[in-house]
């Protein structure tokens, strides 16, 4: 019970200073609650980033993390012996710009962490990248971790697309569940499926997404590299020849 405790009081406060941070500012949206029950009666909590409460048996926690630059969203939920946990993040997105026109479509990729220790009754659920995640039918490696990648989803260029990610766990009696579920990847497609080069996202937020590198112009240094790099092995291969 205390490990849940202090569990509890470290989400609260990495999740207070976190909250912050002035890169979720913008119209991001961000929501998390908890409720648990047990000899202490019911208890509730709820914030913008993080939540906790422990009924004496019954506990929840919920917190959502912003983890720069390549992780930026991170939902974080437990729940025990008669606790349930909620989080939600929307936040709208804008791919390219006026230079960039023609139908386009992005793919979303996630981590997903599920350990369910909670026999008696218990659920969870997920979306992600606004889908519906299939949580049952994932393919978790032995530490419980799966990736979940959406369908391709139209987005016009220029114009904000409404993401969103969220997830729910609950564990009524006699055990803990939990749930973890990460941003990784934002891959922007043309209608034939092939990335689209050159791409720049920007959100509400101010917050920065991991847009995959098939999606980002090489700078003039990295080509002068690449070019060097040509030059020399073709040079050694001129030389061996002679």
């Amino acid at each position: 019970m205390t490990k849940k405790i202090l569990l509890i009081i470290a989400c609260m406060v990495f999740g207070s200073m976190i909250a912050a941070r002035s890169a979720w500012g913008g119209s991001v949206s961000l929501g998390v609650y908890v409720e648990a029950y047990g000899p202490l009666g019911m208890c509730t909590d709820s914030g913008s980033t993080s939540a906790g409460c422990d009924a004496g048996l019954g506990s929840a926690y919920a917190s959502i993390y912003y983890l720069p630059p390549y992780r930026p969203w991170l939902i974080a939920l437990g729940a025990a012996d008669g606790g349930l946990a909620s989080g939600s993040i929307g936040d709208p997105l804008t791919f390219g710009d006026s230079s960039l026109v023609g139908p386009a479509f992005v793919e979303f990729t996630f981590g997903i962490q599920l350990s369910n220790y909670c026999p008696y009754y218990s659920n969870a659920d997920a979306t992600a990248g606004n889908q519906t995640v299939p949580l049952s039918s994932l393919n978790y490696d032995i530490f419980g971790v799966a990736t979940f990648r959406t369908t391709a989803q139209p987005i016009t260029f220029g114009s904000p697309f409404d993401f969103g990610m969220s997830g729910d766990v609950l564990c009524a009696k006699a055990g803990e569940i939990q749930f973890n579920m990460v941003l990784d990847d934002v891959l922007v497609l043309n209608a034939n499926g092939d990335p689209i080069l050159g791409v720049s996202l920007t959100s509400g937020s101010g917050t920065i997404y991991p847009l995959d590198s098939q999606n980002i112009t090489p700078e003039p240094a990295s080509l002068l590299l690449l070019g060097t790099g040509a030059l020399g092995f073709l040079a050694a291969v001129r030389f061996r020849i002679v």
